[in-house]
């Protein structure tokens, strides 16, 4: 603990002080957080939902997910699977370019073996040589004439790029419904059970 606060301390912390600074300042609530095998600092159900969010807009009609073998997959199941089988109406805000709205169209999130699905095998060359790209971005500030960034639109890419331009953020998450959407998914996720 001592060394990944030193670490963060290294950086400019007070730029993002809401999410570097308790840890800057290792607050005891987050140390304790952080120390605790019952609570995840796993991002994936996080990107998984961002992932469908943008999916349900650009979806007219039903779909299914196909996503390679993965243990993060298999640990989410259950919520994947609370998500699509929520069935009460109600729609969240959470940007300017992403709204949820329930029932989804959604239908399945199954797991295949990329060797065996050229889909996914495409999905992985175009994700890791998006990743590849956008880290090199962020050292070069120029994209190569063959960038696989390219084949994206910017809102498509909005994880792959922090902006620090906090204002235009705050603009952009102007309205957005985030603590409903919580509380929604916390009494709909107790409702079922």
């Amino acid at each position: 603990m001592n060394a990944l606060t030193a670490r963060i301390r290294e950086v400019d912390w007070h730029q993002l002080p809401e999410f570097l600074g308790p840890m800057a300042l290792a607050h005891p609530d987050c140390i304790d957080a952080i120390l605790d095998p019952d609570v995840s600092t796993d991002a994936s159900f996080t990107l998984l939902q961002s992932v469908i969010t943008r999916t349900e807009l650009m979806s007219s009609q039903r779909y299914r997910i196909e996503h390679d073998r993965s243990e993060n997959l298999k640990r989410y199941h259950e919520h994947l699977s609370f998500l699509i089988g929520c069935q009460t109406p109600a729609e969240f805000r959470h940007s300017d370019i992403a709204r949820i709205r329930f029932p989804l169209k959604l239908e399945e999130v199954y797991q295949v073996d990329s060797r065996d699905s050229p889909a996914v095998q495409l999905c992985d060359v175009l994700v890791g040589g998006a990743v590849s790209v956008a880290e090199l971005l962020m050292k070069e500030k120029s994209l190569s004439f063959y960038s696989p960034l390219k084949l994206y639109r910017d809102d498509q890419i909005i994880h792959f790029l922090p902006d620090l331009d906090f204002e235009k953020q705050r603009e952009f998450r102007r309205g957005s419904q985030g603590s409903e959407f919580i509380d929604f998914i916390q009494d709909e996720f107790y409702k079922a059970r």
